[in-house]
């Protein structure tokens, strides 16, 4: 079995897609049964996948960030590069794929969220536009739909009147590091490093329109006046759509000396930040699972997030949830944990346990499944 998988959406510093991408990829070679060819931009391909066996990494010359010349690779020239490779399966974790594919070749895409259809004010125009086209095509194409979350297969059912039997749902796990029994950093040096304050609360995610950040913001502003609360916000994540927007409103709230903005954080040092935060707090208007939940769940911190989308699928009963839109309610949830010592603590140990459910070990033994399957199905190409 020849499995050919696009990892065009890698980099050096990922988040999200990325980080889906390098943690199935790096379980799946571990899987010793069939061979893998491994698409990506010039210089992202993980040196600890060059030196396996049945591993044939292909780099094209271009960068993740010149977004123009990866979209017109992966849109007119990709396919006959995939044509030429005899793949028995070929898999999308991005949901994009060329528009001239190989006749016969079983196609898997993976779906995080249908965000550009339930959440699309909170996207430019002419991207919801683009991804929507191609987006419906790649479903409609797909041999298999891998949905990351019951949410995002029931999405997909009654926005795009996807049957149901072609979806395969597979909840995304959470790296080892994360977890409180695997860790070893010296949290005062992480401290140091990012000039954390000594008691904070923590959102992580990129800084756009649909993460909410607004009403966090508003929320804080409460705390500070209704409870004297003196922690602050620490916010992780790179710059968005509309950034300014938040910016400004910080300004505006009068919160600039109690909102910290660290920017990206790398995956060696985030763990620590999670672990000395008192409080998680995610208040997403939407999302196809929301990693940043069950990341700090396993780094023993009780989250607060959004009573909508996957997140309380994800969560559990091991968060309190929230209305997204309710500025007072968020901030009286936060206060709650931050005063109610036994809450805390309920959080904190449901939290763990709920977190030991998602794991990228599983994920990747459920995708190779489908691999052989899909294979088997066609008949293998590669052979």
């Amino acid at each position: 079995m020849r499995v050919g998988i696009s990892a065009l959406q890698l980099a050096r510093a990922n988040s999200g897609i990325g980080q889906y991408i390098y943690n199935l990829i790096s379980r799946l070679l571990l899987i010793d049964e069939g061979d893998f060819y491994i698409y990506t931009s010039r210089g992202n391909a993980r040196q600890e996948w060059k030196h396996l066996n049945g591993v044939v990494i292909r780099e094209f010359e271009f960068k993740k960030h010149q977004v123009a010349r990866r979209n017109l690779f992966e849109l007119f020239t990709f396919g006959r590069v995939l044509e030429r490779d005899r793949l028995s399966v070929f898999w999308a974790p991005d949901a994009k794929i060329p528009l001239i594919m190989p006749c016969k070749l079983p196609i898997i895409v993976t779906v995080h969220d249908l965000a550009i259809f339930k959440e699309a004010n909170t996207y430019q125009k002419s991207r919801v536009i683009y991804w929507r086209k191609l987006f419906r095509r790649a479903v409609g194409t797909a041999s298999r739909i891998v949905a990351i979350s019951n949410t995002t297969k029931q999405d997909l059912v009654d926005i795009m009147g996807v049957n149901p039997e072609k979806i395969v749902v597979v909840y995304n796990g959470v790296d080892e590091r994360y977890r409180v029994s695997c860790y070893s950093q010296s949290l005062d040096d992480i401290r140091r490093k990012y000039l954390l304050p000594p008691k904070y609360l923590l959102f992580v995610g990129i800084i756009s329109p649909r993460k909410n950040l607004s009403t966090l913001l508003k929320s804080l502003a409460l705390l500070k006046t209704k409870y004297r609360m003196q922690h602050k916000l620490v916010i992780v994540g790179e710059k968005g759509w509309l950034y300014r927007d938040v910016f400004r409103l910080v300004s505006t709230l009068g919160l600039e000396q109690s909102v910290i903005f660290t920017g990206f954080i790398d995956d060696v040092d985030l763990p620590a930040v999670y672990r000395m935060a008192d409080v998680f707090v995610y208040p997403s208007l939407y999302e196809g699972f929301g990693l940043p939940v069950v990341e700090a769940m396993a780094s023993g911190v009780p989250v607060v997030t959004s009573a909508r989308s996957a997140l309380p699928e994800v969560a559990g009963d091991a968060a309190l949830l929230v209305d997204p839109r309710d500025a007072v309610q968020i901030g009286d949830a936060v206060y709650r944990v931050l005063t109610d010592p036994s809450l805390r603590q309920r959080l904190i140990s449901k939290g763990l346990s709920r977190s030991r459910e998602f794991s990228w070990e599983d994920a990747a033994q459920k995708l190779h499944k489908l691999f052989t399957e899909l294979a088997g199905e066609t008949g293998d190409r590669a052979l």
